[in-house]
């Protein structure tokens, strides 16, 4: 394997964070939406623990029926600001927030995981449903065609007695009808 290389100039003021992750995440991420994520939770919503960081990113991809690995690890930048994480976590915003309200939508016992598994589930359980369709429907039009097709070229069954003459007795007889009778005769032993 041959891996993409871009090299970037570091931009120490600028650069906030670093997402390192496995395709599982890249197959419904983009690099775009992924940073949008990761600067939303950080800026927006005020998360600074970096783990809960990284599970939020699983939990997208999850939800978003990622089926391939899945890891991820937040590198922060001085320029992210990242305030240093709270021993008390605050269930008033960030990755817990979110967590708390999925619950409240989706009940006590749901996360994302349990949910791209029972979606993935309904889809094969669909999937086997709609093959099974195809397949009924195809022997069904193949028996009705089967019905309409004329028997030409079928091999029909000899009859059961077989008729009087049948060609080969007739050639037989024919042929002998032809011949002079000759029958055994010893002339000498009449005299």
């Amino acid at each position: 394997a041959h891996p993409d290389i871009l090299v970037h100039t570091r931009e120490p003021t600028k650069d906030e964070f670093v997402v390192l992750a496995c395709d599982g995440i890249w197959d419904r991420l983009t690099n775009q939406d992924c940073a949008d994520l990761v600067r939303s939770l950080v800026h927006d919503e005020g998360e600074a623990d970096v783990g809960l960081i990284c599970e939020e990113v699983i939990d997208t991809a999850l939800e978003l029926d990622s089926r391939d690995n899945m890891t991820c690890c937040v590198v922060f930048f001085p320029a992210s600001e990242l305030k240093e994480a709270n021993a008390t976590p605050n269930f008033g915003s960030g990755v817990l927030y979110r967590r708390i309200d999925r619950e409240r939508l989706w009940g006590h016992d749901s996360t994302p995981a349990k949910r791209a598994q029972s979606r993935f589930d309904e889809r094969r359980k669909k999937n086997r449903e709609t093959i099974a369709l195809q397949q009924s429907k195809t022997s069904k039009s193949q028996a009705r065609r089967q019905r309409q097709q004329p028997q030409h070229g079928k091999k029909h069954k000899a009859p059961s007695s077989p008729p009087e003459i049948s060609r080969n007795n007739s050639r037989t007889r024919s042929s002998k009808s032809l011949r002079p009778q000759v029958s055994s005769f010893d002339a000498t032993s009449k005299q």
